[in-house]
């Protein structure tokens, strides 16, 4: 689904477009009358929670490296 592919590609779009891309697919599907409103705002709610509750590196990580990145 597009919600599972944006999630796997967050790293790369970044959590604020990856919630867009979502937005956006939820209203197109809301006015060809695929989905009711009250349906698509749930799961984009639920995607954001869901892309805003994972730990991403700050600059810190990314200039200095973190502990993910030590073998």
């Amino acid at each position: 689904s597009l919600s599972d592919r944006t999630a796997k590609s967050a790293d790369r779009l970044g959590t604020d477009r990856a919630i867009g891309r979502i937005e956006g697919a939820a209203a197109i599907l809301v006015s060809l009358d695929v989905m009711n409103r009250d349906i698509a705002k749930k799961k984009t709610d639920a995607f954001k929670r869901e892309m805003r509750s994972k730990p991403r590196p700050g600059w810190v990580g990314k200039v200095f490296g973190g502990a993910e990145e030590k073998e």
